[in-house]
């Protein structure tokens, strides 16, 4: 029997993710090898437009969604083929 492994992708609140997230994920990519690559999204934080309490230094949401998209692209060149949930 074939063996398949899944990377589950959970949580990455950008523009506020971890500075190395795309590190670890290409590591785990290297190491493991997932046959199947599943994001379950909350992908955006959207701080600026949330009903948590709004802090005015914090990234508007144009500027979210622009660090958001750069942080994507970058994922899609790492997993080209993934399941997004959302």
């Amino acid at each position: 029997m074939l063996s398949k492994s899944i990377l589950v992708i959970i949580d990455q609140p950008t523009p506020y993710h971890h500075i190395d997230t795309l590190y670890f994920l290409t590591a785990i990519k290297n190491k493991y090898k997932p046959d199947t690559v599943v994001n379950i999204g909350d992908e955006i934080d959207w701080h600026s437009i949330s009903f948590h309490d709004k802090h005015p230094g914090l990234y508007s949401p144009s500027h979210e969604l622009q660090v958001a998209s750069e942080f994507f692209k970058n994922l899609e060149k790492l997993f080209p083929k993934q399941y997004i949930m959302d």
